[in-house]
């Protein structure tokens, strides 16, 4: 018997050691991922993720809540019968949950009639659309949500004359009208200052659904000719609908096209058209409809002017009382987002047609905070409102969430990415907002960012840029590869020279991440645009700020936040006019690239004046500004300098112009000798530009 008892009670204490050793793991995050639907007879791997990721997966205890229908070992599934169940994966101190459906063999399913070509005539450049209607009315929705692509999904493959493939999600969709009453005399306002001006259109905006609900495709061809497509109908994962078909695009006779703008590979500075031609934003915060009446008219009326001033840029936020999908119960339907959705469609069509490029911001921070902003208690995600999520920083970490705003993005992609317009998708505005962001939350945020940015770089054909941004100048997730470019946000420029600031600390940012630095957010006073408007009513920091950004190493002008209540209500668009014709005079791509601040062999004789700007070997480009004129300045003493600059030596002709207007001030011949250049600035009190090519 005291063998016996020995035995065991070694027995006992080597199980012991290995249940602490198995509970003793700890992981900070842990989640397993896979399909939704298996056939019988299918299998599949598990994708599991664990932060530490040097974690022993093989401590991982997997289970399946019904062997009868799926059984589970070493994470490889294996379905058995029909039905449903649950795979428990546990790790530690973390036990997660994946819900499987075992399905019998798909049958083809006629569920769509034959496609109809929306477009007109189309046109080589231009968006073409195709409708899908259900062949027996009603069965999309009595069967699944449309918004879920797990359950349906319905994307085209368009394949060019060349065999070039272009691939489009469809995007459930009614068709409608937006109209304006302008008998309605009545204007209220969201934010800002809402127009009352009698010069232009006022009235009641108003979208009008027509016909039923349906499916549609959007693609943008970039050859002329027959084009063939593919759509294919998924039910659960697996294809049960393949229709075919063929559209005659007309070629693009205007001038030159210039694509979709992408990153300078060179500089990996600035951005470049998809024709490789420079492309220097001059933009403007435009958010959201200040004019609760006109809505979308805003933008007939903002367009117009910032365009006729050569204004090429906006930033746009899907905001919950602007252009947000999501914001009506429940929060896995678009349907209640379809207003939005559409008045989205108008505004991108208003961007095309005025030459105005958007980055799109996708989500605003309050909408997953409970202090700043806050709208957390009104979220659709909220538990308390039918939702999934106990509390706003589980929208980043929630495996059902990810994959819910992933419908929504394939949503987003399907409507929208046809754009040529679309300059960039912006996941988040100033996510540092949101609960926990800079604590628990931080990594959390930016495995969500990696996540969601490679889930568009998959199913964005076109490549649009992806970016975010933060409530100042840096932020963990622009460390991402999948994060193209940085949007600093800074109103400290109340006292400071934003000349002589703004380009230093563009640059810190530029080697800190060595990708381009756009300022999506730049001012003077952030509490509001009416103490804007009255520390600078004539917009002198707009020029600038405009200036500083793409002259001091920015990938463009930065962009002015108080559209709403400084900018419209003050009609400081003419304080865009010059950068804009001078930045579009500029070539920008090149190997033999310097600054002119920071460049030694760059020399400016009078100590009061600042350069800014870029040399090349057969060219410059240069902004002169006095180095005591602020927006605030007045009585400022004319200067005058000379420059001396590195250049080949050949003739090459000087042109200055008017900062403020654009215009050419004088144009002389000069020469470049001994590989540099020297030229006079003429008396000036604020600000010069020239260019020496």
């Amino acid at each position: 018997m005291r063998k016996t008892n020995k035995i065991i009670i070694v027995l006992l204490i080597l199980l012991s050691l290995v249940f602490i050793g198995c509970s003793s793991v700890k992981v900070n995050s842990f989640d397993v991922t896979g399909k939704d639907y298996l056939l019988i007879g299918e299998g599949m791997k598990l994708t599991v993720t664990v932060d530490p990721k040097d974690t022993d997966l093989s401590q991982i205890k997997w289970s399946s809540s019904d062997t009868n229908v799926a059984t589970v070992e070493n994470g490889e599934v294996k379905a058995i019968g029909l039905g449903t169940c649950v795979i428990k994966a546990k790790l530690g101190n973390k036990t997660v949950e994946h819900n499987l459906e075992v399905l019998d063999a798909m049958p083809k399913n006629d569920i769509f009639k034959t496609p109809v070509v929306v477009t007109e005539a189309p046109k080589q450049y231009e968006k073409v659309e195709l409708a899908l209607e259900e062949t027996v009315s009603g069965y999309v929705e009595e069967h699944y949500n449309p918004y879920n692509y797990s359950q349906i999904n319905v994307y085209g493959v368009f394949t060019s004359p060349s065999g070039k493939e272009i691939k489009a999600p469809g995007f459930w969709y009614r068709d409608y009208d937006i109209t304006i009453n302008t008998q309605y005399d009545y204007i209220g306002g969201v934010s800002g200052t809402p127009s009352t001006s009698k010069d232009e259109i006022q009235g009641l905006e108003k979208v009008e659904f027509k016909g039923d609900f349906h499916f549609r495709l959007r693609f943008l061809p970039n050859e002329a000719g027959n084009w063939t497509y593919t759509i294919k109908v998924e039910e659960k994962g697996y294809e049960v609908q393949s229709l075919t078909g063929s559209i005659n695009v007309n070629e693009y006779t205007d001038e030159t096209y210039r694509g979709i703008v992408a990153i300078d590979e060179i500089t990996n500075r600035h951005f470049v058209h998809g024709n490789g031609s420079t492309f220097v934003p001059v933009g403007l915060n435009m958010c959201w409809w200040t004019n609760s009446s006109r809505k979308t008219f805003d933008y007939d009326v903002w367009f117009d002017k910032f365009s006729d001033n050569g204004g090429n840029m906006v930033r746009l936020w899907m905001a919950t009382w602007g252009f947000s999908l999501h914001w009506k119960k429940p929060y896995d339907s678009l349907d209640g987002g379809q207003e939005s959705a559409a008045r989205l469609d108008k505004v991108i069509g208003l961007a095309e047609e005025s030459d105005i490029y958007v980055q799109l911001c996708l989500i605003n921070h309050g909408q997953f905070s409970t202090t700043t902003n806050a709208l957390w208690k009104s979220n659709p995600y909220n538990e308390k409102n039918g939702g999934i999520l106990k509390n706003p920083e589980q929208f980043f970490s929630s495996k059902k969430a990810k994959a819910n705003y992933k419908n929504e993005l394939y949503y987003i992609i399907g409507r929208y990415g046809y754009s040529d317009h679309i300059m960039a998708w912006e996941l988040f505005n100033e996510v540092d907002w949101t609960d926990y962001a800079e604590t628990l939350g931080m990594y959390n945020i930016l495995d969500w960012h990696d996540e969601m940015s490679k889930f568009i770089e998959e199913h964005d054909s076109y490549n649009h840029l992806i970016t975010t941004s933060y409530k100042g100048t840096t932020g963990l997730a622009y460390e991402l590869k999948s994060i193209d470019y940085v949007n600093p946000h800074d109103y400290g420029y109340q006292s400071k020279n934003v000349n002589v600031h703004l380009p230093a600390t563009q640059e810190g940012i530029f080697k800190k991440y060595n990708k381009p630095v756009l300022s999506s957010e730049i001012g003077i006073n952030w509490q509001s645009g009416g103490d804007t408007y009255k520390a600078d009513p004539n917009g002198k920091s707009i020029r600038q700020s405009l200036f500083a950004g793409f002259m001091g190493g920015g990938a463009g002008g930065a962009m002015q936040w108080w559209w709403d209540s400084w900018i419209h209500p003050g009609n400081l668009y003419y304080q865009y006019k010059g950068a804009a014709v001078y930045a579009n005079k500029l070539n920008l791509v090149g190997s033999d690239y310097s600054q002119l601040r920071t460049n030694n062999q760059v020399s400016v004789s009078n100590s009061n004046a600042g350069i800014l700007g870029y040399s090349f070997s057969d060219r410059i480009y240069g902004y002169v500004y006095n180095k005591d004129w602020y927006y605030f300045s007045s009585d400022l003493s004319e200067i005058n300098t000379n420059i001396t600059a590195p250049l080949t030596d050949g003739n090459y002709t000087l042109t200055l112009y008017n900062t403020l207007t654009g215009e050419t001030l004088q144009q002389t011949n000069i020469t470049a000798s001994e590989g540099k250049v020297n030229i006079t600035i003429p008396a000036f009190s604020e600000d010069i530009a020239f260019i020496i090519e």
